[in-house]
């Protein structure tokens, strides 16, 4: 799939070299979860261009200093120095060589730097910035480190110049893809809204699985479920090495909760008893804060205080898929066609949790509702009361937007949505109520 859909971006970084060029250098923070497309994103903006590209975190240090001297070779006509035994000389280096020529340079994940490199590296900025032609990008996945570097002056660098947040693409961007796609635009009405659905719960707009997709040239949903968990997919790659590179050597224990969130448990009570551990909320509390992989969220109108009612999910809707699908079949021992079998086979009753997460988005994206939400109650001693499935509204409407969502209509509770829609009244006392029903037929 040709580059697409990030040309305010484009343009940033493509601003920054010629600044730093004609002028002095310049720094960029691009940040986004894994798998947002920010490696492309520089290569593309940059082509053409000298580049030294700096990755501390996947190799060791000898072995970066090989990598940059190569590098140097072809982009300054001259291999590193002898002289240059670890990264603080290499830093020393790059910025003398910066009085004299003008060059990018990208390190990626660079909260990996060993602290005492980064600190040198944001002190040489400091003193040889406005007298260097460097175009410096820092690089991060670690949405938590960005919280720290933003909450802690010690840790910022001085005089940013540009911030890039790389964010996953929007529906109208997954349904322009689908829509280049040979027969898409002929399908029929249901098969096309599957897709649809597909491709939004699948890729979560991550670049390379939405490309992915797209190169495979399979539209309908059942192809894009075998693309997604075929043996060495985007999906399967981007997602292992989350589970690996972020959760680390802690990850059995992480899984198994981000797997029980994946079958529909949302409380924590509920997880904890799927787990079989009766204390998960550390676990829940850096899957949330420190992984950036969970949200929380309570009953809209709801005071913040009541208790049992906070609910977990996960943020990116492929990682939930992964976890739901892929991940979980993984560890049955399954083949990749058994697996694509099996996901199959279970998408239709999956597909209800997606188009949830699905029309939620929408009514942010396209309808410019500003506060989207779900409403339920606690759960009773003998029975867990349904909730609302979305209840959105501006903060200028006079009424709410409240929606039940179901494949079809003959699946829709005409008579409990009412019951559940005059309890949300009751118990908030709000605006006007605009009841609908979502179907695939509004996609």
């Amino acid at each position: 799939m040709n580059f697409r859909f990030r040309d305010k971006e484009l343009d940033t970084l493509r601003n920054m070299r010629w600044l730093s060029e004609q002028q002095h250098s310049r720094y960029t923070l691009l940040y986004g979860e894994p798998g947002s497309g920010k490696t492309r994103l520089v290569s593309e903006a940059l082509k053409g261009f000298p580049c030294l590209w700096v990755c501390p975190g996947e190799i060791t240090e000898s072995l970066l200093l090989e990598s940059l001297s190569a590098q140097a070779d072809e982009v300054m006509g001259a291999p590193l120095p002898d002289n240059i035994k670890d990264m603080e000389d290499f830093l020393n280096f790059m910025f003398n060589t910066g009085h004299e020529i003008s060059f990018s340079v990208i390190i990626k994940e660079f909260q990996d730097l060993d602290p005492g490199t980064l600190a040198l590296l944001r002190r040489l900025w400091g003193v040889n910035r406005l007298s260097t032609h460097i175009n410096l990008v820092l690089v991060s996945s670690d949405l938590s480190y960005i919280r720290k570097l933003d909450a802690d002056p010690n840790l910022a660098f001085n005089n940013l110049d540009s911030r890039i947040l790389l964010v996953p693409f929007s529906l109208a961007e997954q349904r322009s893809v689908l829509e280049s796609m040979p027969g898409f635009k002929e399908g029929r009405d249901e098969e096309r809204a599957d897709a649809v659905l597909a491709m939004f719960g699948v890729s979560g707009g991550m670049p390379s699985i939405v490309a992915e997709i797209h190169d495979s040239g399979i539209w309908k949903a059942s192809g894009i479920l075998a693309v997604a968990l075929s043996g060495h997919s985007s999906a399967r790659r981007l997602w292992s090495g989350v589970i690996s590179n972020v959760l680390g050597k802690n990850s059995e224990s992480y899984c198994s909760v981000l797997q029980v969130i994946s079958r529909g448990s949302r409380s924590q009570a509920d997880i904890e008893a799927h787990v079989g551990s009766g204390n998960l909320g550390g676990h829940l509390a850096r899957l949330e804060q420190d992984y950036c992989l969970l949200g929380r969220s309570r009953p809209v109108f709801s005071d913040g205080k009541s208790r049992g009612v906070v609910r977990y999910g996960f943020l990116n809707p492929s990682l939930e898929f992964w976890f739901a699908m892929g991940f979980a079949l993984d560890h049955r021992g399954f083949s990749p066609e058994r697996a694509i079998a099996a996901a199959r086979e279970g998408w239709q009753s999956y597909s209800v949790r997606v188009m949830r997460r699905f029309f939620a988005k929408r009514l942010q994206e396209e309808n410019g509702y500003t506060n989207v939400g779900a409403w339920w109650e606690p759960a009773t001693r003998n029975q867990v009361l349904k909730g609302i499935d979305l209840v959105a509204w501006r903060d200028t409407d006079k009424k709410i937007l409240v929606a039940d969502v179901c494949r079809d209509e003959e699946s829709f509770d005409s008579e409990g949505f009412v019951k559940r829609v005059n309890r949300l009244s009751a118990s908030t006392g709000h605006r006007k109520v605009d009841a609908r029903l979502f179907t695939l037929k509004d996609i």
